[in-house]
């Protein structure tokens, strides 16, 4: 029952079903989903084997969330990190704890994923939808002169910018590449491969540079890895010419500034490193605390009058949880990609019992990579993100050890 409840919550979360029901913003259903979620399952995992089914990360999380109450008095502002930030922090922490409490068997794993990735795509298709039937792009961005580029964002409902939308983007293509691409149902190869020029115009509407170098990344990567090179680089020049293709002037001159300084467009990439300056100059008034979990915007706002998150994940956790809350932070990644490491190194002993598991290893490569290229230009301390992530290689870490104990018995 408890694992139930737990895929009735990632779809209320990622579809923000207490925005689009008034009734269920008033319950504050997330909230009492997860509270069900810990009462039912997670005490229950927590009375049998206490931590040791968290695996490296998690305990090294734990150590984050002691630091993070532990140094409430010394930050700057305590009464925002009661306010808001700690429960927006635990309601991605989660995300974490849940899948490793309650998944055991990779049937469970299965309905997990595709109860995400299809939450992710409508995502995407949604606000698509919508600029193809209604002309809605939700946002917009200088792009020099006198000119506004409109930019689509993510659906009225969800909060999501146009450089989240295009970062959901960005995670989905490798779980369908790889999940889609390399199935035995014919069916799911086929809706990946009608979904990706979807995916690839709509990466376009939302005139993200960082979501298209991330996508851009992971296709090389795959290419790479691909036994079918040729085919492969046949199939991204395609791609590109179509994409090339679907792009108005403006979204031309947008993606070019990455990589000239003579269109328009070139004066915001510039701005984003000028902004990265102003928030180090923020994180040296206070390096060894922080401002406190949750008050990055809040910082930059007061002290350099830009109301914005700092857009690097490794200077949003250095502003709000000072310089040792940042070695912690740094140590959970670094448990999640070791733990990672070890499961991809034994992937071929399972070849053959888990064909779920390889194809997910393949996919998370990809995810991998893109989380690591994107935290380098967006926030993520209070996200999903890197704890589902973590989650999900620490599940697949119990799996394959069953797997191995199965084949030795």
């Amino acid at each position: 029952m408890a694992f139930y409840i737990y895929l009735l919550f990632i779809i209320s979360f990622f579809l923000h079903l207490p925005s689009r029901i008034p009734l269920l913003g008033a319950i504050r259903f997330d909230l009492i989903l997860m509270a069900f979620v810990f009462l039912i399952g997670g005490l229950e995992r927590i009375r049998e084997d206490a931590t040791d089914s968290l695996g490296g990360p998690g305990k090294i999380m734990l150590l984050l969330v002691i630091y993070i109450i532990g140094s409430l008095p010394l930050v700057q502002w305590p009464g925002s990190v009661i306010d808001h930030g700690l429960e927006n922090f635990i309601k991605a922490a989660i995300f974490y704890f849940f899948p490793i409490w309650l998944i055991d068997s990779e049937e469970k794993f299965k309905r997990m994923m595709v109860v995400f990735i299809l939450c992710q795509t409508l995502r995407v298709m949604e606000p698509l939808y919508l600029h193809v039937t209604e002309g809605y792009w939700g946002d917009s961005t200088f792009i020099g002169g006198p000119e506004m580029m409109n930019r689509l964002r993510g659906a009225p409902n969800d909060p999501v910018n146009a450089n989240g939308l295009a970062f959901v983007i960005a995670t989905v293509i490798p779980f369908y590449h790889y999940l889609g691409l390399g199935s035995r149902n014919s069916l799911v190869a086929l809706s990946y491969l009608i979904l990706l020029p979807l995916l690839l115009y709509t990466l376009i509407l939302t005139g993200s540079r960082t979501g298209m170098i991330l996508v851009g990344t992971f296709f090389v990567i795959a290419a790479l890895k691909s036994r079918r090179k040729i085919l492969f680089a046949c199939v991204i020049i395609l791609a590109s010419g179509f994409m090339i293709s679907k792009m108005d002037p403006l979204q031309e001159e947008r993606f070019q500034s990455v990589y000239r300084s003579d269109v328009r467009g070139a004066a915001t990439a510039k701005g984003r490193i000028e902004g990265l300056k102003g928030t180090f100059e923020v994180i040296l008034m206070r390096p060894i605390f922080g401002f406190g979990l949750g008050t990055s915007l809040e910082a930059n706002f007061n002290m350099m009058r830009v109301n914005q998150v700092a857009h690097n994940l490794y200077m949003e956790v250095w502003q709000e949880l000072g310089i040792i809350g940042l070695g912690v932070y740094i140590s959970f990644l670094a448990a999640i990609l070791n733990t990672f490491f070890r499961v991809r190194k034994k992937m071929k002993d399972i070849q053959g019992r888990s064909e779920f598991l390889v194809r997910l290893g393949n996919s998370m490569d990809g995810w991998i990579c893109v989380n690591l290229l994107g935290s380098l230009a967006s926030y993520g301390l209070s996200t999903y993100l890197w704890y589902f992530l973590g989650g999900i290689v620490v599940c697949m870490a119990n799996l394959q050890q069953k797997c191995e104990n199965a084949a030795s018995s």
